[in-house]
């Protein structure tokens, strides 16, 4: 077995346990699409001979239309399936396709973001699910951006490097949702007050 058969077959052990801890959250669809992705790119590649950068900006804006509010579900999906339709009638090359999905990711991380601090000002707690969250789409932002704007062998130390923290990631998962304790941060809050 080579090295890269043995990382996408650790993937694919590591992203299927953290959608059980996430069943009965608001966060399992998104869990759901991380696990089968890896799957499903070796289905469409080996049947269809589709390349994984055809479909990976549809699971990436189905994770975005999943974070967002109601209020922005329906933008959500009309840019997202606009974008889709022009990077496959225009044949958008391998780069851009991998920048328009770093723009998602990078998208996700912003709304994430946004329900931890959201989480934060209204009940003065840090959320652990959602920091690492934050920091496992962060990473993944890097990974996908560094593919292609560093030298061929410097850009597989970050991807390898990348996939390893993201393991890390899957792990943590399986041990903690939304519902896991939260960390307070009211005394860092009434400092900023007193002063």
């Amino acid at each position: 077995m080579s090295y890269n058969q043995i990382i996408i077959l650790l993937g694919y052990i590591f992203w299927f346990f953290p959608v059980l801890k996430q069943k009965g959250t608001k966060y399992f669809s998104v869990f759901f699409i991380y696990s089968i992705s890896d799957p499903l790119r070796i289905i469409l590649y080996e049947f269809f001979g589709l390349m994984p950068l055809t479909y990976y900006p549809l699971t990436s804006m189905a994770v975005l239309f999943l974070l967002s509010s109601k209020n922005y579900k329906y933008f959500v999906a009309s840019v997202g399936i606009s974008s889709l339709l022009i990077l496959n009638l225009y044949k958008a090359p391998y780069t851009e396709t991998l920048g328009a999905t770093a723009a998602v990711h990078l998208l996700i991380t912003f709304v994430l973001s946004y329900q931890f601090f959201t989480r934060l000002k209204e009940t003065g707690t840090a959320n652990l699910f959602l920091g690492l969250f934050i920091i496992y789409e962060f990473i993944s932002v890097i990974k996908l951006i560094t593919v292609f704007n560093l030298p061929f062998q410097v850009g597989v130390i970050n991807r390898n490097l990348s996939t390893f923290f993201q393991f890390f990631f899957a792990i943590s998962f399986t041990f903690i949702n939304i519902d896991t304790k939260n960390y307070s941060l009211k005394f860092l809050l009434k400092e900023e007050t007193d002063t």
